[in-house]
């Protein structure tokens, strides 16, 4: 409990030239402490929570994010991708104003 795990993976695949090499992204984990009561209170939620919880409101968040719920324990880890791109918290807060304020509409979400 407590302790940083990361993990990455090398797929090696056989061709007509010997074999090729592929490398994930590289994937960090920590587990929780389950002695611990959990610290989930809105207050104390990053900007880009919170913003979601402007979103889909404090039900439908709570539901997800929630003891029990499906994203149960979430915490943004500061790394975010658009279209394939790395790019700053500022784009993706940006991006959720832009949902929020109904000035954009979301056709896609992929979770790696």
């Amino acid at each position: 409990a407590g302790q940083v795990y990361v993990w990455q993976v090398r797929k090696m695949l056989p061709t007509t030239v010997g074999t090729e090499s592929y490398l994930s992204p590289i994937f960090v984990f920590k587990i929780a402490d389950l002695s611990q009561p959990p610290q989930m209170g809105i207050e104390g939620l990053s900007q880009i929570v919170q913003q979601l919880v402007d979103i889909i409101g404090e039900d439908q968040f709570n539901a997800y994010f929630g003891p029990g719920g499906t994203l149960a324990g979430y915490s943004p880890t500061g790394m975010y991708t658009m279209n394939g791109m790395e790019v700053p918290v500022d784009a993706v807060i940006s991006l959720l104003a832009q949902i929020r304020n109904r000035s954009i509409s979301i056709i896609e979400v992929s979770v790696e």
